[in-house]
């Protein structure tokens, strides 16, 4: 069962772990800058910034908050 459900997530498991230690670090009221994140982390910021872009491509959008003009085109 785990792993079909693995299989369904379009991101491999090394950068869903990177997205769960990143809300552990942005729980405070600031958020920290990528530099801030990859010393924190202990990543290089080449890492940081591309998996960033990985799980901020991959979140949805509910088709509620879209503008109306681009929910005419889509539906």
């Amino acid at each position: 069962m785990l792993d079909y459900l693995r299989q369904l997530d379009p991101l491999p498991r090394a950068v869903r772990q990177f997205q769960k230690r990143c809300d552990a670090v942005t729980t405070s009221s600031e958020d920290p800058t990528p530099d801030e994140l990859a010393a924190i982390l202990g990543l290089p910021m080449r890492k940081v910034i591309q998996w960033s872009r990985m799980v901020r491509a991959s979140k949805t959008i509910p088709f509620e908050t879209l503008p109306e003009s681009v929910r005419r085109k889509v539906a």
